[in-house]
């Protein structure tokens, strides 16, 4: 019978190059993360914010209050209220990717009767889920636009 110690090692001497390999890994797929993120912080902070921003200005004109926050880390939120009541709250989500970032909206809205409407999906471009590279302020503040009044009656309250 064969030491069972060097058996062992001899074990985990073959397994590391693979282990070495698979570190090289995830430190790439770290670094192209990482700097993705950088890149859709940059895209919250410049296309989304200014929307949201432009919606804000045109709601106020219209009796609406509006909030926009963060929502999670990569997230922003915008809420219409009429009458101290949620009217309508649209959400942009961007998903991270080692290699893209894609861009998600969802909406909720509130009708007089009490009923509520959700729906949303991916931002598209040319009938392509589209990156954030893609995406402009326009885009955003036509897929708000598109959802808010496309509702069947807005709240008159």
């Amino acid at each position: 019978m064969t030491d069972w110690k060097e058996e062992l090692t001899g074990f985990f001497e073959q397994q590391q190059p693979y282990k070495e390999e698979q570190n090289q890994k995830v430190k790439t797929i770290s670094t192209a993360i990482t700097t993705k993120k950088e890149e859709v912080n940059k895209f919250l902070c410049t296309v989304v914010d200014s929307a949201l921003r432009d919606l804000a200005i045109e709601f106020h004109k219209h009796e609406r209050k509006v909030y926009s926050f963060e929502g999670s880390e990569f997230s922003r939120e915008l809420e219409v209220r009429f009458q101290d009541k949620t009217e309508f709250r649209y959400t942009i989500n961007v998903h991270v990717g080692t290699s893209s970032a894609t861009v998600h909206a969802s909406y909720l809205a509130r009708y007089q009767n009490g009923c509520e409407e959700q729906g949303g999906g991916a931002l598209m471009k040319d009938n392509t889920q589209a990156d954030i590279t893609e995406i402009t302020k326009d885009d955003i503040i036509n897929d708000f636009m598109k959802h808010y009044i496309g509702r069947e009656t807005p709240c008159l309250y």
